[in-house]
């Protein structure tokens, strides 16, 4: 029975039915001016909630919505300063 079982669940990842255990990573930049942002894939102005953008970004791309998120950079300038922050889909 057991071979059975792996013989099944092999089958079943190399045809793809198995979904993929992979996450979406997204770096948004929030600040004033999107050109003095470092490199990112989302662009989002002062002020705006990282959560709400997050869930947002992570239910867009097909996922919950759960999400880790984590500062990488944080630097003066303009109004209201630059974060660069990652989001990790769940």
């Amino acid at each position: 029975m057991r071979v059975r079982i792996a013989i099944l669940t092999m089958l079943l990842m190399i045809s793809g039915s198995v979904p993929s255990l992979a996450q979406q990573v997204y770096v948004i930049c929030f600040g004033e001016y999107e050109a003095n942002c470092k490199a990112h894939d989302n662009y989002q102005y002062c002020y705006v909630d990282p959560e709400k953008v997050a869930t947002n970004l992570c239910q867009q791309s097909g996922m919950s919505g759960k999400h880790n998120l984590v500062e990488t950079s944080k630097y003066g300038g303009n109004k209201c300063g630059y974060s660069i922050i990652r989001v990790i889909c769940r």
